[in-house]
């Protein structure tokens, strides 16, 4: 069976690969100015097509440059890889990958959100784990801080356009980001926050659970982050009533209350290392 591979560079067709998702019901967060705003020589992904029809598409989101062992990297985050369900098991995803591969020569390439299928496949091609420990933290505060006063420190969003921009300078602005920007303060410690909010459903027999969370995607300074973590999320279920919040660090080590959980973050070439989710499909919440 013979595959048709398209780079997914113009706008229109960026809203192909779009529409052809949707149709599926499949990542409906995903939208067009997400993955791109402006259009000239990005390849912004791939659509995979047979006898003229889209099977199957991949997208791109351009990540800060990293500095490793000396040297500094370009970096990109490949995500939302969807084929029909008639073609799976066909080679397609090899072929995505190697095509990615291919294109993205001495790049540093990332994937933080690979489904079971597409994990197995990175495998193949010599992906590894980042350095990354993920921990679900319930909001029991760390009362060793102040506990005759009960203090929680103080936690604050962000509305100022240019404030966020500042914090964010680093990230190329071809594409719309949807992610918030907080503060927390404690004393004179002082940390930023890059949040999502995420809900989840969890289906025992006959019952639907639903809960909610922030997700933290970008910390200012994360041995503060793991410091406050549970201070946080205790200050996160006050506000919004949230159940927890999810970290993700390189330091492997959390607060007492929290749940250690599988690590998703995956890399090309296969080193040590952590690269932060910055730039990435999380910060424009395509879940």
């Amino acid at each position: 069976m013979e595959f048709e591979i398209t780079q997914i560079i113009k706008k229109y067709q960026l809203e192909e690969a779009i529409k052809f998702i949707h149709t599926n019901n499949f990542s409906i967060n995903t939208t067009a100015p997400k993955i791109a705003t402006e259009f000239g020589q990005k390849i912004l992904g791939l659509s995979i097509k047979h006898n003229g029809q889209i099977i199957g598409n991949i997208f791109y989101y351009y990540q800060p440059d990293f500095k490793y062992n000396n040297k500094i990297y370009k970096v990109v985050n490949f995500a939302t890889i969807y084929i029909l369900a008639s073609y799976r098991g066909k080679g397609v995803a090899s072929l995505m990958i190697e095509k990615t591969l291919k294109i993205f020569k001495n790049y540093i390439i990332t994937d933080y959100t690979p489904v079971g299928g597409i994990f197995y496949v990175l495998k193949k091609f010599d992906f590894g784990f980042m350095q990354n420990t993920r921990r679900i933290v319930l909001p029991i505060p760390n009362l060793n801080f102040n506990s005759l006063k009960f203090k929680f420190g103080k936690l604050q969003k962000i509305n100022n356009p240019m404030m966020i921009k500042e914090v964010f300078g680093k990230l190329e602005q071809y594409r719309l980001y949807e992610i918030d920007l907080w503060t927390y303060t404690f004393g004179r410690d002082r940390l930023m926050l890059g949040l999502i909010d995420r809900t989840h459903y969890r289906k025992f027999s006959f019952f639907k659970l639903k809960s909610t969370s922030k997700r933290v995607l970008w910390a200012s300074d994360e041995k503060l982050l793991l410091k406050y973590s549970s201070n946080i999320a205790f200050k996160f279920c006050i506000l919004e009533k949230k159940h927890f919040i999810t970290t993700d660090t390189e330091q492997d080590y959390g607060p007492l209350f929290s749940i250690k959980i599988k690590n998703q973050f995956m890399i090309f070439p296969k080193i040590k290392i952590k690269i932060p989710t910055l730039g990435s499909e999380f910060f424009s919440n395509n879940l």
